[in-house]
């Protein structure tokens, strides 16, 4: 984990790992909701970043800004992926 950002009940973390909690698709980035009736790490998105790595975080308002080194994100441009 390289980058850790919180809004309300969620925590976010982006990183190099894969498997977070053992979710097999929460990989590079993840959320753990605590307002979860069983709270457990999450995918944020569908796709993960190919060659990639998260190294920031940043929530403005109702935006996350994730901040690294990509590849690419999957089928969309890593400029201007929507998480």
């Amino acid at each position: 984990m390289r980058a850790i950002a919180v809004s309300g009940s969620k925590i976010y973390a982006g990183g190099v790992f894969t498997n977070a909690g053992g979710n097999g698709t929460a990989d590079f980035l993840a959320v753990w909701d605590t307002s979860a009736v069983t709270p457990s790490w999450q995918p944020i998105c569908p796709s993960s970043p190919n060659g990639g790595t998260v190294t920031a975080l940043q929530i403005v308002g109702s935006t996350m800004y994730v901040g690294g080194s990509f590849g690419d994100w999957g089928e969309r441009d890593p400029m201007r992926a929507t998480i």
